[in-house]
């Protein structure tokens, strides 16, 4: 079985690095876990730290959760 090396683009888009072989019966694709991530790693980690309606973010979490499911 021949190997193509890839990146995944948008959690829904692979590029490859070369084109796909014709006549291909199966293509599988095996995503590696990266292991656990640090939200404060995450470019949105304090986006919301100098708003004053959000004076708690688990409070905030709960209460669009709780008003979402009416």
């Amino acid at each position: 079985m021949k190997r193509l090396e890839a990146r995944l683009i948008d959690n829904t888009h692979l590029e490859l690095k070369e084109p796909m072989p014709k006549g291909l019966d199966e293509v599988v694709v095996k995503i590696k876990e990266s292991g656990k991530s640090s939200v404060k790693a995450s470019k949105f980690f304090g986006m919301w730290k100098d708003r004053e309606d959000i004076k708690d973010g688990l409070s905030y979490v709960m209460e669009l959760r709780r008003r979402s499911r009416y």
